[in-house]
């Protein structure tokens, strides 16, 4: 269960970076 949560947070976090990557290279 600790496992697969921590997983989860992983890619919601990573998934923040990108946008966040996104939106400064198309601005």
């Amino acid at each position: 269960m600790a496992s697969e949560l921590a997983d989860i947070l992983r890619h919601r976090i990573n998934v923040r970076h990108v946008h966040i990557k996104r939106n400064r290279s198309v601005q």
